[in-house]
């Protein structure tokens, strides 16, 4: 083997998919040191980024799926199952979106406590948030939204958490930051509901250029909707007007490609208009960029846009009876094409969304649930002898006796010697 300058060695890594980073840390320790460095990581992100490289997830109440795009193929293949260690009698599991390779859910369970979680799909290392330090308890009147970001100017994730008070029309704030670890309560808010349609995509609660978006009543006018804008850097609120010309009578919901935040208007099930949210030096406004004949698609339901690709094309979840297909979208031919067809999932499209690949570490050494990749099964939702209690995340739903205490477990040892298979 030809040696390589060690100096050129990050700039060559840093172009490979994760796995396969993830398989070379075992060539030596040296290897391994520099595929775990922080600031390499975070290159090759940024790389995948401008490579196009991007993974699609599907989730339904118990189970989380994600595939494979490859850009240079336009194929889309399953990549990965992962399995929760106790099926929840509820909510199940809930996405609050995703950002730089990270993954925020929650699970709920019967007496409707709350597990908040972050995941990173790619080495499925996740790590339990505190509790927020509330009396609104989730679930129990009123509503409880969550939006998750980073925040570059310090380099820091960071988690809102909107709640409904007790006082009509206001709402309690608080972030998270993974740095501190910790909670902080920011000042209320006047709001009287976050996106008070039954289906929210998946899609719209990405963040994008610093900012989180929610569909909002404000001041019980139950006839206009704006849009509310949450910004991890100042930590503050502000809001965006719909466009005029938007029908209020058409369904509309908000989504999140190619870097822009675009409004979907659904115009009696013919056609789908895309807005795009246009902001330049403070200045925002809506245009509208085109339209799209709902006919094209063999659907029954839901059509959820998931990624505008350089060639024009558009790739889109669809939920067709009991399938979820994604189809590839040209807008010139105005064709469609299937690149995958998952069968049995009867549900929507909208628990489906898009996010890249990393190996961006939770440094926790706990690892979620019970994880299929490929051909390859590991069990780690069982508790292995002489682990501490804090490697492990509590998820199920408890007995009256105070449950089993089930929950998933795992060292980094334990998940380095699986990613080198």
């Amino acid at each position: 083997m030809v040696t390589l300058p060690w100096d050129l060695l990050p700039d060559i890594l840093a172009w490979l998919p994760v796995k396969s980073i993830a398989r070379f840390r075992c060539v030596n320790k040296a290897w391994c040191k520099l595929l775990r460095n922080t600031e390499f990581l975070k290159r090759q992100y940024k790389h995948a980024v401008e490579m196009k490289r991007f993974s699609i997830m599907f989730h339904n109440q118990n189970d989380i799926y994600t595939f494979s795009y490859d850009p240079l193929l336009s194929t889309c293949e399953g990549s990965g199952h992962v399995e929760y260690p106790v099926k929840s009698v509820k909510m199940g599991i809930e996405f609050f979106g995703c950002c730089n390779g990270l993954v925020f859910l929650r699970h709920v369970n019967k007496f409707n406590s709350a597990v908040l979680i972050l995941w990173n799909p790619s080495s499925n290392e996740c790590k339990k948030l505190p509790d927020p330090p509330t009396k609104l308890k989730e679930h129990r009147g009123g509503f409880v939204e969550y939006g998750f970001g980073y925040d570059c100017q310090i380099e820091d994730f960071k988690v809102v958490r909107i709640a409904q008070g007790f006082k009509k029309g206001w709402c309690e704030v608080q972030v998270f930051s993974l740095r501190s670890n910790s909670w902080r309560r920011l000042e209320d808010i006047q709001v009287d509901k976050l996106s008070y349609d039954f289906n929210r995509p998946d899609m719209c609660r990405l963040p994008v250029n610093g900012a989180l978006h929610w569909k909002a009543l404000v001041g019980g006018d139950l006839g206009t909707d704006n849009i509310l804008r949450f910004d991890f850097e100042k930590e503050e609120f502000d809001q965006i007007s719909i466009p005029d010309e938007v029908n209020d009578d058409h369904e509309r919901h908000l989504c999140v490609l190619g870097g822009s935040l675009w409004l979907l208007v659904n115009e009696y099930g013919c056609s789908l208009e895309f807005w795009e949210l246009k902001d330049s030096e403070g200045k925002r406004s809506w245009n509208r960029c085109f339209s799209i004949d709902i006919d094209k698609f063999d659907s029954d339901k839901d059509l959820i846009p998931l990624q505008l690709l350089e060639n024009g094309k558009i790739l889109f979840g669809v939920h067709s009876g009991s399938d979820l297909q994604f189809v590839l979208y040209d807008q010139k031919r105005e064709t469609t094409r299937t690149l995958k067809v998952h069968e049995g999932l009867v549900t929507s499209s909208f628990p489906t969304s898009v996010y890249v690949e990393s190996l961006i570490s939770l440094e926790t050494g706990t690892y979620l649930g019970k994880v299929q990749w490929g051909k390859v099964e590991e069990d780690v939702s069982e508790e292995k002898e002489g682990e501490e209690e804090e490697d492990k995340v509590e998820v199920e739903d408890e007995e009256d006796d105070g449950g089993t205490g089930a929950g998933v477990a795992g060292t980094s040892d334990d998940n380095d010697e699986e990613e080198s298979k």
